[in-house]
């Protein structure tokens, strides 16, 4: 990894040193906590106002529900008119979706490391907090069939080691040479306008962008692996 200094701007860190988090009941441990503000923008058509958010690995969230109800999403009124929080499973490439202000039972369960997807009808400002789990290590299914299969949204730890999405390349092990359609890569999406922007695995970094905090990653491989994000 070239990147060792501190990649993030404008987060906070609650504490650099042994961390008990109380939220809702919940107590987060950790050696460094974090809370961000992240705007959830709307847009039409798809794929603006797709919000792919990355979320702290220890949050007092818990599940989708949990995720509306303390980041205050839209909740009530019509469906069309209410917030919604999506996974995406990249083995099967098959979502699962629940909107806020229904029915709990229906709500499904975060798993560390793993990006929800928000969109909301209107700009909300979402107050995002949590801490770090250095121990989590995260799978990485491989492209094959048709996508959205293999389309890996990684949550991207707010205090990883990295700068650019060729840092990402390097630090997950992403094949990086042969032909572009035998590589690693690594994309985001801009809720805003609804442009990608990708980057392919051991070309000029020149060409990699820049990470954004809260943002995740949309990882492609042509294997099957597991990262353990690098941190500062």
């Amino acid at each position: 990894m070239r990147t060792l200094l501190p990649a993030w701007r404008g987060f906070a860190v609650i504490a650099t040193c042994t961390l008990v988090l109380v939220l809702g009941g919940l107590a987060l441990g950790s050696n460094m906590g974090f809370q961000i503000t992240k705007d959830i923008v709307p847009g039409l058509p798809l794929p603006k106002g797709m919000n792919w958010i990355s979320f702290p690995f220890n949050n007092p969230y818990g599940k989708a529900s949990g995720v509306c109800d303390l980041l205050g999403l839209t909740s009530s009124g019509p469906n069309s008119g209410r917030c919604s929080v999506s996974r995406l499973n990249p083995a099967s490439g098959v979502f699962t979706n629940y909107t806020c202000g229904s029915n709990t039972v229906l709500s499904f369960t975060l798993t560390a490391g793993q990006c929800l997807m928000l969109r909301c009808p209107g700009l909300i400002p979402a107050v995002i907090v949590g801490s770090h789990d250095p121990a989590a290590a995260l799978p990485l299914a491989p492209v094959g069939g048709m996508l959205p299969k293999g389309d890996n949204w990684l949550a991207v730890p707010y205090h990883f080691v990295g700068r650019k999405a060729d840092d990402v390349c390097e630090d997950i092990g992403l094949a990086s040479t042969g032909p572009n359609t035998a590589r690693g890569t690594v994309a985001r999406l801009n809720a805003t306008s609804g442009v990608y922007q990708a980057y392919t695995c051991g070309t000029n970094t020149a060409l990699a962008y820049t990470l954004t905090i809260g943002e995740c990653a949309r990882v492609r491989t042509p294997t099957a692996l597991s990262w353990i994000p690098s941190h500062w």
